[in-house]
């Protein structure tokens, strides 16, 4: 049993506009105010990543430790949350430098340091992010101002104020387990100032460690194992040739094994197969077939065209393998103040992904030119997207990924004592119909 009971006051200054005595004319009035500073000038030059308070109000979880997990480079010693953990174990970091129980990053409420004084760790499950108005973190030599504590960063948690919070504010969670979690704050105007008191109740079973489980598995069991994907699957892993022919079990799916040569190719210009391959050098060639087949011609891609992304972006929701329908004709970037000369070729992509989500990629067109003639490759600027056709794809970008209808070019053999890898991996990005075409000889 797990009981955390947490209760805070804060209070802003009464100062603004109470009276004071007179002052001299050669006096300055002093104003207290219960908010962070602004922002200063210099800190666009720092590594800053500012998390509002519409951000930690979508954590499904309700922890803090949960909403900074966004934060490129943020790393705990546990896996575990606040909710399970032993506040000891609690340690952050950023710059990916390794997670330990004592922090190496600076975390402040308020200007005030987070971590024990004795052991380094931050107690997150006393920080309710209902009760912050934002987050800004700095990542690496841009927190050196804040002493030997941000050794990797500092993480600043500003409290939301009474406009923000409202006079009354309650909610009350529980399951079917019986656990609860209560949450109140009060925050009335006094004077010129306000005052701001909070109080919060978690209460839960925890992991059941102890009780017998309902399902034991003693062996490997797979829920479709008369599919003939997963039987071809296993030969392959298991390094024994795959025999040519053509098996369908209906509902448990469809693969058939062809020999590679003009006839069979026809497999990989159906608009409803996803084509995959092992090296480039084939990718591309089979790439401009197809493009040509569909009538897409020229170095650029044309709308309607599949596309791959290369690289992930957090920011745009997009990551290396993702595959998406170019939306419009590719449109020039506008120079900015500032810009190189060499940015006035780069190209704007608007992409309709797989996943639903419409995003605008800016790419150098170099990613496209190179496949049609000699170019040198060019030094990438900072926010250009790796962007490629995607018409056929390598199985490096297929990992993880998965189609109902893949074709197979079997050129495995490149990869030596890895092949059987390489086709089992191939094999199994199909769901309900592979298509194997086997190089014979």
């Amino acid at each position: 049993m797990r009981t955390t009971t947490l209760l805070g006051l804060s209070a802003a200054s009464l100062a603004a506009d109470l009276p004071s005595p007179a002052l001299a004319d050669d006096r300055v009035p002093i104003v207290v105010t219960g908010r962070g500073l602004a922002d200063t000038p210099a800190t666009p030059a720092y590594d800053v990543v500012t998390l509002d308070r519409a951000v930690l109000a979508r954590a499904a979880s309700g922890r803090l430790e949960d909403s900074l997990a966004n934060i490129a480079g943020f790393q705990q010693f546990r896996r575990s949350d606040s909710r399970s953990s032993n506040p000891s174990a609690q340690g952050v970091t950023l710059r990916a430098l390794g997670g330990n129980a004592t922090s190496r990053a600076l975390v402040l409420l308020d200007g005030v340091p987070m971590a024990d004084p004795f052991f380094g760790y931050i107690p997150f499950s006393a920080i309710d992010p209902g009760q912050l108005a934002r987050i800004r973190v700095t990542r690496g030599g841009g927190s050196s101002a804040f002493g030997a504590g941000a050794v990797a960063g500092t993480i600043e948690l500003e409290s939301a104020g009474a406009d923000q919070l409202g006079l009354v504010n309650a909610a009350a969670l529980v399951n079917d387990r019986g656990e609860t979690e209560l949450s109140a704050s009060l925050a009335p105007t006094l004077g010129a100032g306000y005052a701001v008191i909070t109080g919060r109740w978690d209460r839960g079973q925890g992991f059941f460690t102890s009780r017998e489980p309902d399902v034991f598995l003693e062996e490997v069991h797979r829920q479709a194992a008369d599919s003939p994907i997963i039987w071809l699957a296993t030969m392959a892993r298991e390094g024994k040739p795959l025999p040519l022919g053509r098996w369908d079990a209906g509902e448990l799916g469809f693969a058939q094994v062809l020999p590679h040569n003009a006839e069979t190719q026809c497999e990989l210009y159906r608009e409803d197969t996803q084509a995959l391959c092992g090296l480039h050098r084939v990718r591309i060639g089979y790439t401009q077939r197809i493009r040509r087949r569909r009538g897409f011609e020229g170095p650029r891609p044309m709308p309607g065209e599949t596309v791959l992304v290369r690289k992930n972006d957090r920011d745009l929701a997009i990551f290396n393998g993702t595959l998406g329908r170019l939306m419009t004709a590719p449109r020039p970037y506008k120079r900015r103040a500032g810009d190189d000369e060499a940015d006035a070729k780069l190209i704007h992509l608007e992409i309709d992904t797989d996943d639903g989500l419409q995003v605008e990629a800016l790419t150098d067109p170099y990613l496209f030119d190179r496949h049609f003639r000699e170019v040198p490759e060019p030094r990438y600027r900072k926010g250009i997207q790796w962007v490629d056709w995607g018409n056929v794809l390598t199985m490096h970008s297929a990992q993880g990924s998965e189609w109902p209808d893949v074709t197979v070019v079997d050129d495995g053999g490149a990869f030596r004592e890895d092949q059987h890898r390489w086709r089992y991996v191939g094999l199994t990005r199909a769901s309900e119909r592979v298509t194997f075409l086997r190089r014979m000889g």
